[in-house]
């Protein structure tokens, strides 16, 4: 089945912290992406882990139209193409907006989003999740940049002190009947 042709302009949408410097712990990031994800505003499909960095993809979820419009939609077409969520300590080139070269540790962007801006709603819910200031940018939607590919020198290290035993319940997470 072929996607509707569309006749109408999507954009990008970038978010960076007014400080370019900031950056999320990995734990952050994976609180980013629960949220995110159990908001139904992405859906995390394929990853890129580096030892100093990360990026998540996915596509739009179900709700994904609330961190742009307010209200309903009901329309045929994707809310956006694909997001990305990078974070991690070394430094990026923005994918657009910004000073001319400049560099980030941490950004999310939605490539071929129907509207220009984000809700004031998520914008907050945003600034208060990540306890900073943002930016938002927006451009003509281009085209999705392909995935990052982890070199083999990024490659992280293996957890020394990984959980082996996958089978047995975590402390707390046990079912008692009464």
């Amino acid at each position: 089945m072929s996607e509707p042709q569309e006749d109408f302009e999507r954009y990008d949408v970038l978010i960076v912290s007014q400080s370019r410097d900031f950056n999320l712990v990995e734990q952050g990031v994976k609180s980013l992406i629960n949220y995110l994800a159990t908001s139904n505003f992405m859906r995390p499909a394929e990853e890129a882990i580096a030892k100093e960095w990360v990026e998540i993809y996915g596509p739009p979820g179900p709700t994904a139209h609330e961190a742009f419009t307010r209200g309903a939609y009901s329309g045929d077409y994707a809310v956006f193409k694909e997001a990305t969520v990078r974070g991690g300590t070394k430094y990026i080139q923005m994918p657009f907006g910004g000073a001319k070269n400049e560099g980030v540790r941490f950004y999310i962007a939605f490539y071929g989003v129907l509207w220009k801006e984000l809700s004031p709603s998520f914008k907050n819910r945003l600034t208060r999740l990540l306890v900073t200031r943002i930016d938002v940018f927006t451009r003509v939607h281009e085209a999705v940049p392909p995935h990052a590919e982890v070199g083999k020198d990024e490659l992280p290290d293996e957890q020394k002190f990984a959980k082996k035993d996958r089978t047995s319940p975590r402390v707390g997470t046990a079912v008692e009947e009464f």
